[in-house]
């Protein structure tokens, strides 16, 4: 008797708290960013599409694809993805061209001011 009546109060207490648990609570999936206030437009680079990146063909060594060459207009072509919740009016982008071997070296003119796409 004790069991039968400690087991049914369980089971009303269990579906007291189920009775107040909406369903359609649980199946909303809320994504809440708290880590940053800002609203506005926000750009997002996406991909590189030209130029490639520059590299030595395997199997030809000495001969390298996709390369930049001094003198030679280069258009870049570039995506970019708005992730904000405003449109972009104005953008400007800026181009830094870096020496072979990704070593942080900055290319430079023959002045020597460092190289730069408008």
């Amino acid at each position: 008797m004790r069991k039968t009546v400690t087991i049914m109060l369980t089971l009303v207490m269990l579906a007291s708290v189920l009775a107040n648990i909406s369903l359609v609570e649980l199946q909303n999936e809320k994504m809440n960013d708290e880590s940053s206030a800002r609203s506005g437009p926000e750009a997002a680079l996406v991909d590189v599409i030209n130029p490639r990146e520059t590299y030595e063909d395997p199997m030809s060594p000495g001969t390298y694809t996709h390369e930049i060459l001094a003198g030679v207009d280069s258009n870049f072509v570039v995506t970019i993805q708005n992730t904000g919740d405003a449109n972009i009016t104005e953008m400007n982008i800026e181009v830094t061209v870096y020496l072979s071997g990704g070593s942080g070296n900055i290319a430079k003119d023959a002045r020597p001011r460092k190289l730069w796409c408008r």
